[in-house]
């Protein structure tokens, strides 16, 4: 049997950082996330479009593409029927998912945040575009008092000629 110690050292994939921050919430205290990681604890990070993309998936000799297809969303329902059958671990994790995703307060929780999440990045794209909007105004404005022809100007901006002439 594995034995674990409390003073190993841990070291994050910065590129998997984002992603583990994306799933557990927000990035809080660097200790505290130093404290929440342990031995027991693995965190993977597949990426199911490579997955999807793989030609052969063996699924009757290949225990991780078993796993892999269950966790995959586009799997057909016949098919996790299929595995379940196959794999009695599976089926647990699939009776445990049921379980989990029948908790009304769980689900509410779920999509309330993913509903903030989308409300904010509309938020960052209402301002960038207008940041865009904003600075292509003071190019033309510049433009203009150089004496550029308000053709060339809606070129460079992107603005309208009624926009440029209204600055």
């Amino acid at each position: 049997m594995e034995t674990y110690t409390t003073n190993q050292t841990w070291r994050l994939n910065p590129l998997n950082d984002f992603l583990f921050f994306k799933i557990m919430g927000e990035k809080g205290d660097e200790i505290q996330l130093l404290s929440f990681l342990n031995a027991v604890l693995e965190i993977h990070f597949i990426d199911m479009v490579k997955w999807r993309r793989l030609p052969k998936k063996d699924v009757e000799k290949n225990v991780l593409h078993r796993w892999l297809t269950w966790l995959d969303q586009r799997s057909p329902p016949e098919l996790i029927k299929e595995l379940k059958n196959m794999d009695s671990a599976i089926d647990k994790a699939d009776e445990r998912m049921v379980y989990v995703t029948g908790d009304k307060e769980a689900i509410r929780a779920y999509e309330m945040r993913m509903m903030g999440l989308s409300d904010w990045n509309s938020a960052k794209n209402y301002e960038r575009r207008e940041g865009r909007e904003e600075k292509a105004q003071e190019i033309a404005l510049k433009m203009k008092n150089l004496n550029l022809p308000i053709a060339q100007i809606a070129e460079c901006t992107g603005l309208s000629p009624e926009a440029i002439l209204s600055l």
